[in-house]
C-alpha cells in the first residue's frame, strides 16, 4: 500500500519537476542567448554617439551627465535611465535618446532658457531662473537678465522649482514681456514682491510701476498703450499705478 502511495504521488510530483526543469533551462538558456546575440554582439558596439543641443551644453558633458560612451553596447544601454540622467541636470528641460542601429547612439537635449534672476537683501547671493522657476545656475559676474526681489531665497537650491505663488506672478509679467509685442514697449529692470498686494515694477527707461496680482496681461497691456503714447508725444511719466479698479490708471509725470 505504502509503495502504490509513493508511486502515486511521484506520477503527480514528475510533470511539476519537468515543467521545473524546462523553465530553468528555457530562462538560462535565453539569457545567454541575449546576451550572445545582443549585449554582448561586437556588431553593437557604439562608435557614433550623436549629441547634440539646442544651448551652450558642450557635448563632452552632455555625455558625462548621461554616463555613456563610445565602446558600450547599445543593448546594455538603459535608454530611459539615461534620459532621466539628462533631465535629472538642472539646466536641462527636455532629453530625447534613441539606438540607431547597428552601432549609433543619438542624443538630442532640449536646455532651460534663463529668464531672470533672483537675488537676496545684500545682492551677493544671485540664482538664474526660468520660466517654469526651475533654479539654473549660480551667477558669476554683470548679468543682463531682469532681476526679481523680496523672495525669501534661504534654502533654495539649483535644479528646484520655486514655488512661491508671488514669485510665479513676477515670471509671468516677464515672459509676457518677453515673448509677446509687449516687449516692444516694456523692457524691465527688476521686479519687487516684498508686498503681497502688489509688484513693483522698475523700468530700465527709468519709469516705476505698480503692477497688481489680478489681470496681469490686461495691466500689461494698458502699460505698453501708455508707453507707446508716451513715445508718440516724447514725454515720460516718473510712476504708474495699475493696481486700481479705475478704467484710467493713475500716472504721475
Amino acid at each position: 500500500m505504502r509503495r502504490q502511495r509513493f508511486l502515486k504521488l511521484g506520477k503527480q510530483v514528475r510533470p511539476i519537476l519537468v515543467l521545473l526543469i524546462t523553465v530553468w533551462i528555457l530562462l538560462t538558456g535565453g539569457t545567454y542567448l541575449t546576451k550572445r546575440v545582443f549585449t554582448a554582439n561586437d556588431h553593437y558596439i557604439i562608435k557614433n554617439l550623436d549629441v547634440k543641443s539646442d544651448g551652450k551644453l558642450r557635448p563632452v558633458l552632455i555625455k558625462e551627465y548621461a554616463e555613456v560612451a563610445e565602446g558600450m553596447n547599445l543593448f546594455a544601454i538603459n535608454i530611459r535611465q539615461v534620459r532621466e540622467n539628462l533631465e535629472n541636470v538642472s539646466i536641462v528641460k527636455d532629453a530625447t535618446v534613441w539606438r540607431n542601429f547597428p552601432d549609433a547612439l543619438k542624443i538630442r537635449v532640449v536646455e532651460r532658457v534663463a529668464l531672470a534672476q533672483i537675488s537676496d537683501s545684500s545682492g551677493r547671493y544671485r540664482m538664474t531662473v526660468d520660466c517654469d522657476g526651475i533654479l539654473l545656475t549660480m551667477v558669476r559676474g554683470k548679468q543682463t537678465l531682469p532681476t526679481v526681489t523680496g523672495l525669501n531665497v534661504s534654502g533654495l537650491k539649483l535644479g528646484e522649482p520655486v514655488r512661491d505663488k508671488l514669485f510665479k506672478n513676477a515670471l509671468r509679467v516677464l515672459d509676457l514681456c518677453d515673448r509677446t509685442r509687449l516687449s516692444q514697449f516694456i523692457d524691465i529692470e527688476n521686479i519687487d514682491i516684498s508686498d503681497p498686494e502688489f509688484m513693483e515694477v522698475m523700468l530700465k527707461t527709468g519709469e516705476y510701476v505698480l503692477l497688481p496680482h489680478e489681470e496681469i496681461k490686461v495691466k500689461l497691456v494698458d502699460l505698453a498703450n501708455t508707453l507707446e503714447e508716451c513715445r508718440r508725444d516724447k514725454r515720460t511719466f516718473a510712476k504708474m499705478d495699475l493696481t486700481g479698479e479705475n478704467v484710467v490708471p493713475a500716472i504721475e509725470y
